[in-house]
Order: structure tokens, then sequence, then C-alpha cells
């Protein structure tokens, strides 16, 4: 499933809940940042929680 959250300023990214196949996705303001916000978040991934 996808939310579609109504507010979150472009800078928010994407969160995923792999429990339960869920993606929310902050409202962005164009199309063009909803694109480099997800394929940032897929590209970057693995790196999150390592530090």
């Amino acid at each position: 499933s996808i939310i579609a959250n109504k507010e979150g300023p472009d800078d928010y990214y994407p969160v995923a809940n792999t429990c339960y196949c869920v993606l929310h996705l902050p409202n962005y303001s164009n199309m063009e940042t909803l694109r480099e916000k997800l394929l940032h978040a897929i590209q970057f991934y693995e790196e999150f929680g390592e530090r």
C-alpha cells in the first residue's frame, strides 16, 4: 500500500513500514521532488542505521 501524507515539506523522505508493506509518501510540491527523494531513498537504503 502507498499512503500519501497530507503534511510534510519537500525535505522529508519517504518512510517504509516493511512489516505492513506500506510506503508513506509526503505530499511533495511537484513530481520531480517525488522522483528525486524516492530514488535517493532507494539508492541509500542499505546505509540506514549502520552508523
